[in-house]
């Protein structure tokens, strides 16, 4: 075995020592030649078979970046809601914001000295292995965490990581690097209390935990009982995520905020035609509603679909495709609808007029 594949080897196992049906390791390939890709994603129950599949996309005629999923996965599917169980906390640490040595001796210093630590070829990655500890209720802790090292916010727990050993392909002209494995100790599992707690010696913030929303049954969908169906195929598959799951983009490296979810999602309403009683409905009734909607309220909602309408109307800077419907969802088979300007710059805009009206 070479030493590339040593380094992804070490890594899997100490993650998931047991892979089964109900703990699969996912590995997720991400083409770095494309401004806006479909990422390919398989599930395993054999780490040997899943790092042959890997370390083929990453090969240099190919340039795919490779990445293992964090927790292991209790059934097929990206989100957050197939993590049947956290077993790692997870940091990705810039050194252009964060001293790495510093950071690493901050969480030594409190006692939880990080189990793993990877160069990623352009920051650091660091695992804190947990005993297994309850998805949901691991989350908070891993934001606080994320804000206590000031490391990039990848505290959701269905979160995706370079597998070390392989390329980092970026997009021309920035050059590829090298991902490898720094120091790995097993025997570093801690008891998501012991985090806690050394948090809280360090001073980190806590974090609002969301309450679940009272269950309730949806009023009839306005226009006939089709037209929810008829809706959902102008919608591309990150959109129909998004809103089916309550969660944000889970094919996204870096996952975007709730309210950009939100932009997206309305922004993706709207060139499929629905009316604001239809985009209403699919926040009452849907997953979706529990993003920030049922914090937020009818107003945060009304001035989103507003300024959705207004991105919707303006001028096209290009017409661009993107994702299995075009950017922003516009349909599966390649753009529905009016052409559209790519969809970051969409959320940049709407984040902005939502900012100005107060409504963020």
């Amino acid at each position: 075995m070479t030493m590339p594949l040593d380094h992804a080897r070490m890594l899997l196992t100490t993650l998931h020592p047991q892979p089964s049906a109900d703990a699969l390791v996912e590995i997720t390939a991400l083409l770095a030649t494309r401004k806006r890709y479909m990422p390919v994603q398989r599930y395993f129950t054999d780490i040997a078979v899943a790092l042959e599949w890997a370390f083929e996309k990453n090969q240099p005629d190919q340039h795919w970046s490779i990445f293992h999923g964090v927790n292991a996965r209790r059934s097929m599917g990206s989100f957050e809601a197939n993590v049947g169980v956290s077993t790692a906390l997870f940091l990705d640490l810039q050194p252009e914001r964060t001293s790495i040595e510093e950071t690493v001796a901050m969480l030594t210093n409190h006692g939880i000295p990080p189990s793993v630590q990877v160069c990623s070829g352009n920051g650091a990655h660091l695992y804190l292995l947990l005993n297994p500890t309850d998805p949901m209720t691991a989350k908070p802790v891993a934001k606080r965490l994320c804000l206590a090292t000031t490391s990039d916010a990848v505290f959701n727990v269905n979160r995706i990581a370079r597998i070390p050993g392989s390329v980092n392909w970026k997009p021309p002209p920035k050059q590829p690097t090298w991902c490898y494995l720094q120091q790995i100790d097993p025997s570093r599992r801690y008891d998501l209390g012991q985090v806690d707690a050394a948090l809280d010696a360090m001073g980190a913030p806590h974090v609002k935990t969301h309450k679940e929303r009272p269950p309730r049954e949806p009023e009839n969908p306005p226009e006939g009982k089709d037209w929810w169906r008829l809706l959902r195929e102008r919608l591309s598959l990150h959109a129909l995520g998004i809103i089916d799951f309550g969660e944000k983009n889970p094919y996204s490296e870096k996952q975007i905020s709730r309210s950009e979810a939100d932009w997206f999602v309305v922004c993706s309403l709207v060139r499929a035609d629905a009316t604001d009683e239809m985009i209403k409905w699919v926040y009452d009734s849907q997953p979706i509603g529990l993003l920030k909607y049922h914090e937020a309220g009818a107003r945060y909602l009304a001035h989103t679909i507003e300024a959705a309408r207004r991105a919707a109307a303006a001028p096209p800077k290009a017409a661009v495709g993107g994702g299995p419907g075009g950017a922003g969802g516009g349909g599966r088979g390649g753009g529905y609808g009016r052409p559209t300007t790519d969809w970051r710059t969409r959320y940049q805009g709407g984040a902005r007029d939502q900012r100005r009206r107060g409504a963020g």
